[in-house]
């Protein structure tokens, strides 16, 4: 992996495994000189761990690690709340030390610290509530098949807003899901980031057709990518856009020359499409599928009745 790529995939390191440990240790070893000092940490400290949560791709790290990080992060702040309130167990050694005041006496420099945590918690838990919101599409949405089957899949991308969906400033795949295949320890892949694509869970798996219509287009011809190298002169990949019941279908980067379907040709709902590969602007295997009215407009897509949005997780069994 390239240089590039590894500055690109910094910030998500640094956000999804760097922050929440320091916000952990900060919540163990932090030194409290008041309550409210206490109290103004754990504020900060939580809207983070609340931001983080909804917002992060946690698939590309490891999935459970989303509700890990809370769990560790309530422990800490019970530990912490205990220690700086002097709260004495039955069952552990005395604590002679002097309980904290509920205030100290503060400086210009305490206040504007204070207020800057203050202001960020307000943003992480306003940016948090807007993640939230993400689950509720302001349309109909069409009802399809999931196209995969035989395992968990993760939304990487998903919901009705950009907070969740870094498809929603396209007008046609504004609603659109990117799907991962995760194993039952929440890994997408052996290793992180590896440089093969066949390490991707999701590399050569078949997609079954989502629902019955004609197929419009097809590309079987596109390269796969290396992992991190999109393919920008065709960021469409290999893929079939189909017609189902008046919404236009496109399920994005299939392996080069697995397309079983052609244009002109009708499916049925189950019908093998191809397999998963790495074409077109992409940074690593994944299924891409949208759908959009007749006008071009994106439409959002349910599975089995429901919505979804980034970090959701759909079963889909073998049949």
């Amino acid at each position: 992996m390239d240089f590039t790529a590894i500055l690109e995939l910094a910030p998500f390191y640094l956000f999804s495994l760097v922050f929440p440990l320091l916000l952990i240790m900060w919540q163990i070893f932090g030194k409290n000189e008041s309550k409210f000092d206490w109290i103004v940490r754990f504020i900060f400290s939580a809207s983070s761990i609340i931001w983080i949560y909804f917002l992060l791709p946690w698939a590309g790290l490891n999935y459970y690690l989303r509700y890990i990080f809370p769990i560790l992060f309530l422990i800490a702040s019970i530990y912490s709340f205990r220690r700086a309130w002097k709260i004495q167990l039955k069952t552990s050694p005395k604590i002679n030390a002097k309980k904290l005041p509920l205030f100290k006496k503060l400086g210009i420099k305490e206040y504007f610290y204070y207020a800057c945590l203050l202001i960020m918690s307000v943003l992480f838990l306003l940016t948090a509530i807007t993640c939230f919101r993400a689950q509720f599409y302001p349309v109909e949405a069409v009802q399809l098949e999931f196209p995969l089957k035989g395992g968990q899949y993760s939304f990487g991308e998903g919901g009705s807003n950009s907070a969740l969906n870094s498809h929603y400033g396209s007008k046609s795949q504004r609603y659109a899901y990117d799907l991962m295949k995760i194993d039952s320890l929440g890994f997408r892949g052996k290793g992180f980031f590896s440089d093969n694509l066949s390490d991707y869970y999701i590399f050569g798996e078949t997609v079954y057709a989502p629902c019955s219509g004609i197929v419009l287009n097809t590309t079987n011809s596109s390269e796969d990518m290396p992992i991190m190298q999109r393919n920008e002169r065709e960021p469409g990949g290999n893929h079939v856009i189909l017609e189902c019941s008046g919404a236009r279908v496109s399920l994005i980067h299939f392996e080069k020359g697995s397309l079983l379907v052609s244009e002109g040709e009708l499916v049925t709902t189950g019908q093998p499409l191809g397999k998963i590969g790495n074409s077109g602007r992409t940074t690593e295997p994944h299924l891409h599928i949208h759908a959009e009215n007749m006008l071009g407009e994106g439409i959002p897509i349910a599975f089995d009745g429901k919505t979804f949005v980034r970090n959701d997780v759909f079963n889909s069994e073998q049949k």
